[in-house]
């Protein structure tokens, strides 16, 4: 092994030619330039180059700059900016290896290598011809170049037609080639000795130098094309999965390609990922300023998830006698399979991943005609593992037999059988809650259904009803059911349950809700039957009601303007009915008004009470008799019955222990209610200034109903009779 170059290689059976479109091209260069702390390794470059044969003085017309930039140890790295010219040249479309396959069959062998080459491109001769295309210029004089140079456009075509020629008899048997990476694999330790020694025969008599510090021979843990390989499988290389962990969010769509760049070459070891990335990969050919928006920093931090939880990949291997097992499943989304080698279907080890949402069209085929395209898609993406050898396809439905009971098949169906019987497989059928895998590979798209972009207006006028992103609730069964916890989660809402027994937590609510019952509880019947007919009116007159906060009504702040009441109704109708009708709303609008007046005062007089001394009442004063402690009768809320009756009037006072006896109605007498009461429970009556509030006299008298607690002694049963 020899890092330096000592003499110029010789030509070979492939060798770099550069195809210009126009050989008369004048192009534009700028100046070389090169920083003074490597300008003594640049000279040291050039003079060992000069010495081998590689790089000769020349005097040209035009010549491109040779950057010379620091690597991370310090190290010179040299590159020809050959741009122009590239531009100018007729590009080789040579064919790369497929990196996946190269991966698959150096990870099934238990013996494995890697021999890396030293300054490769500088080891391919340039054709005579072309060498004087390849002048470039340096801060020490103008050079051409004899052989390969960093920059090329066609330089990696060339070097990979070349390793393929060389070692086209070893390829696919025991050597995969990409570029300078030679990987050779075995299964038997003599074996791999002998596939090294043939190979490097092939490179002494190629004349190739290798990298002493960059060859892994015998390896039990050999980077490989970006991924790591040991005895266990195929894992991600931990590097970049760290990279994509420890991503910042993006501040430009460069930034979102360059992520997606990296979790799409890592996408096979994170089998949803695609359902993620859809969002992402979208707004980057919107053509619409970047906005980072919360939908998109949700998919971005599920997929950084994902990459905490990278499962081990290991191929299939043909020799063993485990059989081979293709799971899939279908949802009403999309489809999901993997495919693996063991025992059982439950235990088998994954060697890919399959998450593919339905099209447009996929979507309107039947059950069993899903389930079948599932099967499909699996054996199309991995016919190269599966063909030739029996399958045991695992799926929760008799797709299959569906298919093949029908009399006149589709033109897709008739493909289908055309492609399946290709295959030598067999069905299992097991329930979907038992493929679990596969399930839930199928329904990875079922929340990504993503609507097209909004446009930008300059002014909207209309009402929009947002998902929120919590959602305080009581300790309620119907808010802690499965079924709504995981209605939630769908639509991304957190719920935030309330304390037990303690509805404080979710104050605000709390506090709305004895707004609209105190608005209720003075306009419903006594039989309290027509409640749901005042809930219009009572939001209608809540809304329109300036808050103390915000010093504006509700209906200001959400429509910008306060609609028009009904107090300036004028009733010169003739028609009896929309009078009474009108009569009746304006009613019901007072009477919701003055509730929230009560409302106000209520809660004033609540703050208060405990930095007050106790009301006196004087003999002859009217006060009102809180209901608190009354019986109500059956069928009724307490909540919508009123707080205070009255007004009643003081017959007799005992200041000393705050008690009063009031001039209670026959009715409540009726009722056996003690006429003695403690000062909490009244509260005084305060006349009604018509000038200030017409129409608006208090309520007397609640009808509480018939008594019908008594209690009455059976004397005799005088009769019977079966009923039904």
């Amino acid at each position: 092994m020899r890092p330096a170059p000592e003499e110029l290689p010789p030509f070979r059976e492939v060798n770099h030619r550069i195809p210009l479109i126009d050989e008369k091209k004048i192009y534009r260069y700028h100046l070389p330039w090169c920083a003074n702390t490597i300008k003594g390794d640049l000279m040291a470059k050039i003079n060992r180059y000069v010495k081998a044969g590689w790089w000769r003085p020349a005097t040209v017309t035009q010549a491109a700059p040779l950057l010379c930039v620091a690597k991370k140890n310090g190290k010179l790295r040299t590159v020809v900016d050959a741009q122009q010219r590239n531009d100018n040249t007729v590009h080789d479309l040579t064919p790369f290896p497929f990196q996946d396959q190269i991966r698959m069959d150096v990870a099934r062998a238990r013996y494995r290598s890697k021999i890396d080459l030293s300054d490769a491109y500088e080891q391919v001769c340039i054709v005579t011809e072309d060498i004087w295309k390849t002048a470039f210029a340096t801060p020490f004089g103008t050079f051409v170049s004899e052989v390969m140079q960093q920059g090329d456009t066609n330089a990696l075509s060339t070097f990979q037609r070349f390793m393929t020629t060389i070692f086209r008899d070893f390829i696919g048997q025991f050597v995969h080639v990409y570029l300078d990476d030679i990987f050779v694999y075995s299964d038997m330790l003599e074996e791999h000795e002998q596939h090294l020694a043939q190979v490097f025969e092939v490179l002494r008599k190629a004349k190739l130098f290798l990298s002493r510090s960059k060859c892994d021979l015998y390896s039990k843990d050999l980077d490989c094309l970006g991924h790591r390989i040991d005895d266990r499988g195929l894992h991600a290389d931990t590097d970049k999965m760290s990279r994509i962990r420890n991503w910042q969010t993006p501040r430009s769509y460069h930034e979102v390609q360059r992520f997606l760049g990296l979790v799409n070459y890592l996408a096979h070891f994170m089998p949803d990922v695609t359902a993620y990335t859809s969002p992402l990969s979208a707004m980057v050919h919107n053509d619409q300023p970047f906005v980072w928006r919360a939908l998109h920093d949700k998919f971005f931090e599920a997929i950084k998830v994902l990459a905490c939880k990278v499962p081990i990949l290991r191929p299939i291997d043909r020799r063993l006698p485990e059989p081979i097992w293709l799971i899939c499943d279908a949802s009403i989304y999309g489809i999901g399979a993997l495919y693996g080698q063991g025992a059982d279907w439950q235990t088998c080890q994954p060697a890919g991943f399959l998450s593919k949402k339905f099209s447009s069209a996929q979507k309107a085929y039947h059950t069993y005609e899903q389930e079948a395209l599932a099967i499909m898609e699996g054996l199309l993406k991995w016919e190269d593992k599966l063909l030739g050898r029996h399958i045991h396809v695992v799926t929760d439905h008799k797709a299959l037999e569906f298919l093949q009971g029908i009399e006149r098949p589709s033109r897709h169906q008739i493909r289908w059988y055309e492609y399946l019987a290709r295959f030598k497989y067999d069905i299992t059928y097991v329930p979907g809650k038992l493929n679990k895998v596969a399930d839930c590979l199928s329904c990875y798209h079922e929340n990504n259904n993503h609507h097209d972009k909004i446009p930008d207006y300059d002014m909207v006028n209309a009402d929009a009803r947002l998902d929120p992103e919590g959602d305080d609730l009581p300790q309620d069964s119907k808010f802690t059911s499965k079924f709504w916890r995981e209605l939630h989660r769908l639509m991304g809402v957190k719920l935030l349950m309330s304390t037990s027994f303690h509805p404080q937590t979710d104050g605000l609510s709390e506090r709305t809700i004895r707004s609209i019952t105190q608005i209720l509880r003075t306009m419903v019947s006594p039989d309290q039957l027509d409640w749901y007919e005042k809930l219009p009116l009572a939001e209608f007159t809540l809304n329109s009601a300036m808050s103390s906060t915000t010093g504006f009504a509700p209906f200001e702040l959400n429509y910008g303007y306060l609609p028009r009441s009904m107090s300036g109704i004028q009733m010169d109708t003739p028609f009896h009915r929309v009078r009474e009708f009108a009569q009746r709303a304006l009613t019901n609008l007072e009477m919701a008004h003055n509730a929230i007046i009560d409302s106000r005062v209520s809660q004033a007089f609540q703050a208060n009470k405990h930095c007050q001394a106790e009301p006196e009442f004087e003999v002859g004063d009217l006060v009102y008799l809180s209901t608190k402690n009354l019986s109500v009768p059956k069928g009724r809320a307490r909540k919508l019955v009123p707080k205070f009756i009255g007004p009643y009037k003081v017959i007799e006072s005992f200041p000393n222990t705050s008690n009063y006896v009031l001039d209670l109605p026959p009715e409540l007498k009726d009722r056996h209610i003690h006429p003695h009461f403690h000062v909490l429970l009244l509260r005084k009556h305060e006349a009604n200034d018509d000038a200030l509030f017409p129409r608006r006299e208090a309520r007397a008298f609640y009808d509480f109903g018939v008594d019908n607690s008594a209690e009455w002694l059976v004397d005799e049963i005088v009769g019977h009779e079966w009923a039904g």
